[in-house]
């Protein structure tokens, strides 16, 4: 029921919708992005699909771009989002282990890019 895969040009518009669902703002661009970064080989995209539904998502970069580990050339785990009804069942940490996997091939350290919000 549960498979990771790389991002699908399609789900950009799901995302957005399913975002919009749950009251967070839609990121149509940024998804648009992930997606044409993935395809130039600059970034990987981790999808979690559940019953074929993209549920939730994180992006790899294989060298952090900006803050304390940038000049290390760690790679980035970043913008990790598991759609909230599907959250508490182990999807995210399924995605997490795929992504912590691909980044060892990128060395031995990675840094975790984070946000915070009100909320």
């Amino acid at each position: 029921m549960l498979k990771i895969r790389k991002m699908y040009e399609s789900d950009a518009e799901q995302f957005c919708r399913s975002f919009l669902e749950q009251g967070w703002p839609p990121k149509m661009e940024i998804f648009r992005n992930y997606y044409a970064e993935q395809e130039k080989g600059e970034r990987d995209v981790f999808v979690a699909e559940y019953e074929k539904r993209p549920v939730g998502y994180i992006t790899l970069l294989p060298h952090t771009k900006s803050g304390p580990f940038a000049k290390l050339g760690y790679p980035e785990l970043t913008d990790f989002n598991v759609l909230m009804a599907y959250q508490k069942r182990g999807i995210g940490s399924r995605i997490m282990d795929e992504a912590e996997k691909a980044a060892s091939a990128y060395g031995d350290h990675v840094s975790l890019a984070v946000g915070l919000h009100s909320g």
